[in-house]
């Protein structure tokens, strides 16, 4: 619906709040209006929903990966190692990041995209489990298709074999 303000309601800077309404702009917004359409604009929002439905576009549920990243330079000597371990965490942050909803995580994947992008001979996605134990990062797939991975530099640790 349209909220209308009488004049002087509002003044500059105040902050309107609608309790317990989620209100989305951008994306969100463009895609639900795509997708309702408009008929004082059929010809750019045509609307794609079936007459007497509605359609809601909600954003996906956010689920945090955490891993360790261990890493063998291509020249151990020659090469600041934590610039090193920062450009390997910053490129495993994009790959996870870039996952769409319902994309699985897949470690090989992102091993392969660190291989090829950093100066390293190999690398291990690990895991620490209970009483410290570590295992290799098995694949992960979300629980629904309205799940995605996201991850950032406080949950990626990265070491050198």
């Amino acid at each position: 619906g349209i909220i209308f303000f009488e004049d002087g309601v509002l003044q500059e800077g105040d902050v309107f709040r609608m309790l317990p309404y989620d209100i989305f702009d951008g994306f969100i917004k463009d895609l639900q209006n795509e997708i309702e359409g408009n008929v004082n604009r059929g010809n750019i929002l045509r609307g794609w929903r079936a007459a007497g439905t509605r359609v809601r576009v909600l954003p996906p549920r956010k689920e945090d990966l955490t891993f360790d990243i261990s890493i063998r330079p291509l020249n151990p000597g020659n090469i600041n190692l934590n610039a090193l371990f920062e450009q390997v965490r910053e490129e495993a942050i994009n790959f996870v990041n870039q996952l769409g909803p319902g994309q699985p995580f897949l470690p090989s994947q992102l091993m392969r995209q660190l291989l090829n992008t950093q100066p390293i001979v190999s690398a291990n996605i690990l895991v620490f489990g209970a009483q410290g134990a570590c295992s290799l990062l098995e694949d992960r797939y979300p629980s629904s298709n309205r799940v995605v991975f996201r991850t950032n530099s406080n949950l990626i640790s990265v070491t050198n074999i």
